[in-house]
């Protein structure tokens, strides 16, 4: 265990870990024009996509580059990391999977692509998931009706940076912990569906109690 800190901008931290703008450890991203590339058919990735209680991607559209909406824009690859860059505070951020590589996202996200030599996919995620970072990221939002930030505000962003044997084991915990909160989660939900028939068939007399003369 890390016995040894040191205070730093973004708070106190172990003493052999380093402090970098997220520019520093990721690779550039392209837009390009689904009409003008002849992609055919792909899939899209836009803020609805996100179900934000879980930092998913719920679902995507198929569309046509004849018909792409004028916000379909940008590249996505397996591992990438997509931030909402409008309303950044409600936390539309996902990770892309493999049956999305290569498509394309809105405009309204950041993508966040790691370089893999001084970071992983894991590290950035649960990294951009704080709070301490949401709000850093927040507090830059321009806009009265759609109040949103830049690419370049969320790349400009601060984190930590362990050694990558480190950020591995690190994000493999947090991995593991989502899994089980997402088993007790689908428990959960299973139990109320449960209690929501034996309810109405009590409650109902379609289920009879036995009860003392």
């Amino acid at each position: 265990m890390n016995k040894e800190f040191k205070q730093t901008e973004i708070g106190r931290i172990p003493k052999e870990w380093d402090v970098v703008k997220l520019r520093e450890i990721t690779l550039p991203t392209r837009s390009i024009d689904p009409k003008r590339a002849h992609l055919g058919k792909f899939k899209y990735v836009d803020i609805s996509s996100i179900d934000n209680t879980l930092a998913k991607i719920a679902n995507w559209t198929i569309v046509g580059s004849d018909n792409a909406p004028s916000r379909a824009r940008k590249e996505i690859k397996e591992g990438d990391i997509i931030f909402a860059t409008t309303r950044p505070y409600l936390k539309n951020i996902a990770v892309i999977p493999h049956e999305l590589d290569d498509q394309i996202c809105s405009t309204g996200f950041s993508v966040i692509r790691p370089n893999g030599v001084y970071t992983v996919t894991g590290w950035l995620f649960y990294n951009v998931l704080m709070d301490r970072f949401v709000s850093k990221v927040s507090a830059k939002m321009k806009g009265a009706t759609y109040p949103a930030v830049t690419d370049g505000d969320v790349l400009s962003e601060k984190i930590p940076l362990p050694p990558l044997p480190e950020q591995k084991k690190i994000a493999e915990i947090l991995m593991t912990a989502d899994k089980h909160i997402k088993l007790l989660k689908q428990r959960k939900e299973k139990l109320e569906r449960i209690k929501k028939g034996l309810m109405n068939d009590l409650l109902t007399g379609k289920r009879r109690v036995k009860v003392g003369a």
